[in-house]
């Protein structure tokens, strides 16, 4: 079964399902989804993660991530319809760029972001970068990246001791889950400091729709997770997810 990857799914869901043994997520988040409890009843449960080489091809999250990167610098989307050109923005080229997570999304902004002439640093602990440390990277990057998988160890990483170290005028972006970020600690970072430009395409509580009532919605840049949602990227999603969801089937009924 392939589920909706915006709705939560437990063992209401399930069982309303008709207890399917297979059900795949056309996402690489799985945070919608209920999977302990649904593996201990011995669903077998998959993401785009499960297919790496077929989720490669997808693309759009990391264009929005680095399109998000460049308008930051710029000054966010104010720079658009103003018939006064305002304070300068920043280039890309000399800058150094955080990267918060080195899957697929990481790996492409690292390339896009040299071939701009820019430097990196990395913060991926599970895959061994963690040579800059997360407090050396607020410190001393332009701008950070936030595209890390959200699990245990990165719910809630990163709150003000973090965010009240970022240089004057650096770009925060993030295209995780908004609950990588400690919201409350970002609301009264960004009071603080309005120098800084904060671009979002997640909230926390978005499962819940408690993002709507975010007061970040009056103080970042703010897109409502559109970051993979293109044409291309959400065909190739539903054609990994059924491809994934037919192979596992046909296991377990062989």
């Amino acid at each position: 079964m392939i589920i909706d990857p915006l709705a939560s799914f437990g063992l209401k869901e399930w069982e309303a399902a008709g207890r399917p043994t297979v059900i795949a997520t056309p996402s690489t988040g799985d945070d919608h989804i209920d999977r302990e409890a649904l593996e201990a009843h011995g669903v077998k449960v998959f993401t785009l993660r499960d297919d790496r080489a077929a989720l490669d091809e997808i693309r759009a999250s990391s264009e929005f991530t680095f399109l998000l990167l460049l308008l930051g610098l710029r000054g966010g989307p104010q720079i658009f319809g103003t018939k006064h050109r305002g304070e300068p923005g920043n280039e890309l080229y000399r800058k150094l760029v955080g990267i918060i997570g080195f899957g697929r999304i990481g790996k492409n902004i690292e390339r896009w972001c040299e071939a701009f002439g820019a430097d990196v640093a990395i913060y991926d602990p599970p895959l061994g970068y963690f040579y800059w440390g997360l407090e050396h990277i607020f410190r001393e990057c332009d701008a950070v990246v936030i595209c890390c998988t959200l699990d245990d160890e990165t719910r809630q990483m990163i709150g003000r001791p973090l965010l009240e170290r970022m240089k004057p005028n650096a770009v925060l972006v993030n295209t995780s889950r908004g609950e990588v970020l400690v919201e409350e600690d970002l609301i009264a970072v960004i009071g603080e400091r309005p120098d800084l430009r904060v671009m979002l395409d997640v909230l926390e509580g978005e499962l819940e729709w408690r993002h709507l009532n975010s007061s970040l919605w009056n103080l970042a840049t703010i897109s409502p997770h559109i970051a993979g949602h293109t044409l291309e990227s959400e065909r190739k999603a539903q054609e990994i997810a059924q491809e994934l969801e037919t192979r596992a089937t046909i296991t377990l009924d062989g």
